[in-house]
Formats: structure tokens, C-alpha cells, sequence
């Protein structure tokens, strides 16, 4: 791979991990990175918008965060049962009524305490 010299000085050798490894490394780095900004590690609750491969990083992230409760908010019936895999505890198509469903899953959460976007753009 050709790298221009400046940004060389960025580049950090990953010993005895394979190039598949090495290339989850920086998303699932973002992920942490988000949740520790927005304070997940034990919650009660925590939603996750999408369950596209950064909402399912996020997923397994909260789990092993110890946070009790992840819901998963994900229009692609296709992705449901891969967010369940990953660890929901409820996953749900947007709809009208998604906000009383998640209140009848989850009686004790607080409303929004903080959020942070995964988006690759505002």
C-alpha cells in the first residue's frame, strides 16, 4: 500500500494481528470512544439507532459495558435478528408508536440523557 509521507508519522504496527483484525480495529475504536463520551458504561438503558455494522459494534460494546438493557431501533427487518445476535434485548422498526413500546420494555429509563451520533456525517 502506497502512504504518503506525511502520514506516515500516524501509522502504528499492529503486531501478530491479521489485516482482518486490524480493520475493525479503528471502528470499533469510534464506537468506544462515543460511548465513553456519552457515559454508557453501566447504564440501565441504552437505545441504539440502526443496527447497520456500527449500530451492531455499538450493540456488543454496551453489552460488554455491562449496561443491562440495549434496544435496537432498525427499519431492515433483514438486520433484526443479526442485532439480537449481537446482543439486543429488543429490537423494533421505527414506527408511531415507538416511543410507548419502548417505555413498556423499559418503565425505568429516564428520558434522553445524552446523545451522540454514530452518523459519518452530521
Amino acid at each position: 500500500m502506497r502512504v504518503p509521507a506525511q502520514a506516515r508519522e500516524n501509522l502504528i504496527p499492529i503486531n501478530n494481528v491479521s489485516a482482518l483484525e486490524a480493520a475493525i480495529v479503528e471502528p470499533v475504536s469510534c464506537a468506544l470512544n462515543g460511548q465513553n463520551l456519552a457515559k454508557v458504561a453501566g447504564a440501565d438503558t441504552v437505545l441504539v439507532a440502526g443496527a447497520g455494522p456500527l449500530g451492531l459494534i455499538h450493540i456488543r460494546l454496551a453489552k460488554a459495558q455491562g449496561v443491562r438493557q440495549v434496544i435496537s431501533v432498525e427499519p431492515n427487518q433483514a438486520r433484526h435478528d443479526i442485532a439480537r445476535a449481537s446482543g439486543a434485548d429488543l429490537v423494533l422498526a421505527p414506527s408511531d408508536d415507538i416511543a410507548d413500546r419502548i417505555r413498556e420494555f423499559a418503565p425505568t429509563a429516564s428520558t434522553c440523557s445524552s446523545w451522540r451520533s454514530a452518523a459519518s456525517r452530521p
